[in-house]
């Protein structure tokens, strides 16, 4: 009776070595169950703040394309100005000089006798 004893009694040390293992695993699966749903909970935290950028960067985006545009209209525009004074000036200057100092020709002209003579600009 005696090694059916100690027999039972090594089975039973057995047996509430497996039950505490067996508790241990269980705290643990229920440890990674908790922390599987916190970083669950994370992910879509993560996914929701990932789509909010995603909108925000394609505004901005189309923000900075537009004021790109704006920008280079401007410079356009300003270019475009600045060629133009430079072609009125240009002008201006190359037109300037020739014809308002020459003598109008072939105008008539009262001489001091009271006769009328048609000449040259004041050249009789």
């Amino acid at each position: 009776m005696e090694n059916a004893d100690s027999r039972f009694e090594e089975v039973q040390q057995t047996v509430d070595e497996v039950k505490v293992i067996m508790q241990s695993n269980l705290s643990r699966v229920e440890e990674r169950s908790g922390k599987l749903e916190e970083l669950d909970t994370r992910a879509d935290l993560l996914r929701t703040q990932s789509k909010k950028f995603s909108k925000t960067a394609v505004k901005v985006k189309q923000r900075k394309w537009w004021q790109n545009l704006r920008m280079k209209v401007l410079l356009v525009a300003i270019v475009l100005v600045l060629v133009l004074a430079v072609i009125i000036i240009i002008a201006v200057v190359s037109s300037g000089g020739t014809n308002t100092q020459e003598p109008i020709q072939h105008m008539a002209m009262t001489t001091p006798s009271g006769t009328l003579s048609v000449g040259e600009g004041g050249k009789e």
